[in-house]
């Protein structure tokens, strides 16, 4: 707990959040009772590159998918 700083309660939040499933900027946000995607977005990025707890990964889109026939 002490890692996170005062932010802790963020953070776990966050987690929390991520864990229930919700993984678009704006469901985060909103399960922190409707904060700014902004202000989560540093947090995400802290949590990704300085704690290493969560990766970000990039879905392919259908023009990235190999063509079946």
């Amino acid at each position: 707990m002490d890692e996170f700083g005062k932010g802790y309660r963020t953070y776990f939040s966050i987690l929390r959040a991520i864990a229930e499933g919700k993984n678009r900027l704006v469901e985060i946000a909103n399960a922190l009772g409707g904060m700014k995607p902004g202000s989560v977005s540093k947090y995400l990025e802290a949590l990704q590159d300085y704690y290493g707890l969560i990766e970000r990964e990039k879905l392919s889109s259908v023009a990235d998918a190999p063509a079946t026939l």
